[in-house]
């Protein structure tokens, strides 16, 4: 016999793991099909990976607002029903780059402050690679921050920083550019970037929060929309790393694949085994 005081795990102790939770964005109109996510190599079409998180900062809530009536002397619970429901993620990510901060913002994409004359790309156009028209005045070096777009530069995110340069191609650090820029993109060097706070905006987007766990399992969540909380807040401290507060609310959606009636939902948690081929 095996007493409870001694709160043996069951399944062999295969329910207790330890994980890792990251943070993917699109906007609200990228469709996702549920299914196992690798963010080390094919993210879902149109998803951003956010990066590296402060470990122990995910966290998820959804709260539930219930009528109650209770009836009798003494008052007992007879009736409950869902007057509302309320989702809400938070997360930190080690970073200070303003491309992280503006899904933090919630209103307008980044601004590029950018030199005047761009370059068009030529050839062997790549994540990690561009070439540009050989020219004595390709004023680009090592450490530089460029931008490529095949419209406006100001608005481009395509973003990363040199770093190494042979003639006219330029490298850049794996995974380098978020996309492969074409033959005919146009590329310049950033020489700032610009954020506003405040603005009567607000974006919705399409969050994915994959976590992959020691023992193979990963655990989805699924926010198909969310909008920036109202507060934000940045703390540059000698003591550590910069970092980026991320706070959404979720805003409801209609699902039909809990039964035949059309219930509303904020969010839903995804369950994927462990791949064993």
């Amino acid at each position: 016999m095996c007493p409870t005081y001694t709160n043996v795990l069951q399944n062999e102790g295969k329910e207790v793991t330890l994980g890792i939770e990251r943070l993917l964005i699109a906007a609200k109109s990228q469709a996702w099909t549920p299914a196992r996510i690798f963010v080390d190599s094919v993210l879902p079409t149109g998803f951003s990976d956010l990066g590296a998180v402060v470990e122990d900062s995910p966290t998820l809530t959804v709260s539930r607002t219930q009528f109650q009536l209770r009836t009798g002397i003494p008052q007992i619970l007879r009736f409950q029903a869902v007057m509302g429901v309320d989702g809400r993620f938070s997360i930190q990510l080690h970073s200070a780059s303003p491309r992280r901060v503006q899904f933090a913002m919630g209103n307008f994409d980044a601004v590029n402050m950018v030199a005047t004359t761009p370059w068009p790309v030529v050839s062997t156009p790549a994540p990690t690679r561009v070439q540009l028209t050989l020219s004595a005045s390709l004023s680009l070096n090592v450490g530089d921050y460029v931008v490529t777009s095949a419209g406006s530069i100001i608005t481009s995110q395509n973003e990363a920083s040199i770093t190494s340069i042979s003639a006219a191609t330029l490298y850049f650090a794996s995974p380098g550019l978020p996309n492969t820029p074409a033959v005919g993109d146009n590329l310049t060097k950033v020489t700032g970037v610009r954020l506003p706070a405040g603005t009567s905006q607000l974006k919705h987007y399409h969050l994915i929060g994959v976590a992959d766990f020691i023992d193979g399992v990963q655990i989805v969540h699924e926010f198909q929309d969310a909008m920036p909380g109202g507060e934000w807040a940045e703390s540059i401290r000698p003591t550590e790393n910069p970092r980026v507060q991320l706070n959404y609310d979720a805003l409801g959606y209609t699902t039909t694949t809990y039964g035949s009636t059309s219930e509303l939902i904020v969010m839903e948690r995804f369950w994927f085994p462990p791949v064993t081929s």
